[in-house]
């Protein structure tokens, strides 16, 4: 993935190339082996083969995989893991209790 970071005119600010298992939150952006943190310009992430000249046009704006790469809220995802789990083993305890 790359990052791409514009300004309203759609002027292009800072590109980084080579972005490894992005997290997306907010104005951060999270990867392997480093992150942006605050980002104060939109900003998009695109696919390392997508070429950009120094503006983005609309097409390359809506091409944005930003939307794929959320974080992870883990206790939400826990708690839902652990009602998921007791579901099952209840419906186990029937099954055995029915045999």
């Amino acid at each position: 993935m790359k990052l791409v970071i514009y300004d309203q005119e759609h002027n292009i600010k800072e590109i980084r190339e080579n972005i490894l298992s992005p997290v997306v939150e907010g104005n951060d952006v999270r990867w392997e082996g480093g992150s942006l943190t605050g980002i104060k310009f939109p900003f998009i992430l695109l696919d390392d083969e997508l070429e950009v000249g120094e503006t983005l046009t609309d097409e390359i704006i809506q091409l944005d995989k930003k939307e794929e790469y959320p974080a992870h809220d883990l206790v939400e995802e826990n708690l839902d893991l652990r009602t998921r789990l007791e579901s099952a083993e209840a419906a186990i305890l029937t099954l055995m209790d029915i045999v």
